[in-house]
């Protein structure tokens, strides 16, 4: 009965031996869930690089200061063309046109322009000999006002024979302004007629045994057309006195 104790103490002590030493393997060979995610080897994703082989500069916008953008440059508005006006040829024997109507015409007694001196330029000069005929001009003035400044030269010695008469007329005939030499007109070798609108207008120039150089100023900002010029000054001054 000893011996049957002795070794069931020993199967015991055995038993739990071989017991512990299966546990203290498994420790070993088993390893942690942790352990595993540990030793998985990360791949690595390439960066794409920026600079290319041709051109080493890196192509990043964002890395662009906005003072490096160039300044645009700012193209210039065209001036507009002035609208000149225009003086041509006309017959003073010939019927004139027809005119447009107006249907709001505009008194001659209602002007709002100040009354301020201003300065004229030389838009036309010419020279005619008159000797029984006449000439005439068509005036298309578009910056008023305007003056005509003519000087009478008599072809001879006796000043009563020599005469000179220049009109203004609109375009439905009204004469709007007249000068001349003699007959009734100053004997003045030198004189100016001035009108203070711009519009359409024909000019007259007749007379007998005399020439006459006239030049035509208005308020354009460069000369029109220069013929047969003359020796006259290229602006002008109204007198205060026209103004009033």
């Amino acid at each position: 009965m000893r011996d049957d104790g002795l070794s069931i103490r020993a199967k015991g002590i055995l038993a739990v031996f071989i017991i512990y030493l299966i546990c203290s393997a498994g420790s070993e060979k088993i390893p942690s869930y942790s352990q595993e995610l540990t030793d998985i080897p990360q791949e690595q994703t390439p960066i794409p690089s920026t600079q290319s082989e041709d051109n080493p500069i890196s192509t990043n916008v964002s890395t662009q200061m906005p003072s490096d953008l160039p300044v645009p440059e700012e193209t210039p508005s065209p001036t507009p063309t002035p609208l000149l006006s225009n003086i041509s040829d006309w017959n003073p024997y010939s019927m004139l046109p027809t005119p447009t109507p107006i249907l709001n015409h505009t008194s001659i007694l209602k002007n709002d322009t100040p009354n301020y001196r201003k300065v004229l330029n030389t838009s036309y000069s010419g020279s005619v000999g008159l000797a029984g005929n006449a000439i005439g001009k068509d005036l298309n003035i578009t910056t008023g006002p305007f003056s005509i400044t003519y000087t009478v030269h008599p072809n001879i010695s006796s000043p009563r024979d020599v005469w000179v008469k220049l009109s203004v007329f609109d375009p439905w005939q009204n004469v709007l302004a007249v000068g001349g030499y003699n007959r009734g007109y100053p004997n003045e070798e030198i004189q100016t007629m001035t009108l203070y609108r711009e519009g359409r207008y024909y000019l007259t120039i007749e007379g007998d045994f005399a020439s006459v150089d006239y030049t035509i100023k208005t308020g354009d900002l460069v000369p029109v057309n220069i013929q047969n010029q003359t020796p006259v000054s290229s602006e002008e001054m109204f007198p205060e006195e026209m103004m009033q």
